[in-house]
């Protein structure tokens, strides 16, 4: 319980007791039901204006039959071409079908051979800009590249590829492969990173394990605090659900809190490969520091929908 909700528990408390007597159990019992039910409809500041019955049909839902939030499946190719994690999902897709089996290395990473031949087709950011700035060695193993990893695991996860005496396509990678069902590709692979791929492989941090578990949030408020361009730290603090985070580390407390890297790094960057946000990398003097602007694109509110008109009726 937070400190913000327990006043309101106390107080509700403090009205059943002097509410009394009651002529029976059931009378009480009907009382609370409905003081627990306006207690739920009411919107709370510590969900971010959203009442508990509406932070629960965001957060427990699957995202195809139940909760508040739906992804499109029947977008176009054409409307999709501007996602550089699909892209690159196809064509790893693509290299394996057309090889028949991949051998992996000891680690189970694709081997170099793959790695080099995927290369100059990848579109997701291949190397840091910073790296590439300061003309360092290129990626040369699987590890090396940045989203490599997390699209393979990402494919094999959604049951795209397969493990059997190497990396095989699988029966509904080669289907998705096809033209017509883009969309139904783009819905499966954003499902599978966000829901099924733990986020904290995307960055150096453990902490905040909240953060996936209530990611559904982030994306309903983001479709408003994101409609102009703003950095990550401003989108972090408004989209990043206060009880999701881990405290600041005893060096962060005292010195710079970059918590938000973890909010970049498990939510914006994925979002901009998938295109539904866009960044833009401002001027600096300061080699050494990188500063960027993201907002919506028009796909985002094409491919998510929110109704949370679905949250329980108040008893009566």
């Amino acid at each position: 319980m937070s400190d913000q909700q327990r006043p309101d528990i106390e107080a509700l408390l403090d009205e059943l007791v002097g509410g009394g007597p009651f002529a029976s159990l059931e009378e009480l019992n009907r009382l609370l039901a409905r003081k627990a039910a306006a207690y739920n409809a009411r919107p709370q500041a510590e969900l971010g204006g959203l009442s508990p019955d509406e932070m629960t049909q965001l957060i427990y839902g699957d995202w195809e039959a139940t909760g508040a939030l739906r992804l499109r499946e029947d977008l176009p190719a054409a409307e999709l071409a501007g996602a550089a994690f699909v892209a690159d999902a196809r064509t790893v897709l693509e290299y394996v079908r057309d090889a028949g089996v991949v051998k992996e290395t000891a680690a189970r990473n694709l081997p170099r051979a793959a790695v080099a031949a995927l290369l100059p087709r990848l579109r997701t950011p291949t190397w840091s800009r910073l790296a590439a700035e300061l003309d360092a060695p290129g990626p040369v193993n699987e590890g090396d590249v940045r989203w490599l990893p997390i699209v393979r695991h990402v494919l094999l996860f959604a049951g795209l590829l397969v493990r059997r005496k190497g990396l095989r396509i699988g029966t509904r990678g080669r289907a998705l492969l096809s033209e017509d069902r883009a969309g139904e590709l783009y819905a499966l692979l954003f499902r599978t990173l966000f829901r099924q791929l733990d986020l904290r492989a995307l960055g150096r941090d453990d902490r905040h394990p909240g953060l996936q578990q209530t990611v559904a949030y982030s994306f309903y408020t983001l479709r408003t605090c994101a409609r102009d361009w703003s950095s990550p730290e401003a989108l972090a603090a408004a989209a990043w659900l206060e009880s999701a985070k881990d405290p600041p580390t005893e060096w962060e407390a005292a010195n710079v809190d970059f918590r938000h890297w973890a909010f970049r790094h498990r939510v914006l960057d994925p979002l901009v490969q998938f295109a539904l946000l866009e960044e833009r990398v401002l001027p600096t003097e300061e080699k050494w520091i990188e500063r960027v602007e993201m907002r919506t694109t028009p796909l985002f509110d094409r491919f998510l929908r929110f109704d949370l008109r679905g949250a329980p009726p108040p008893v009566t």
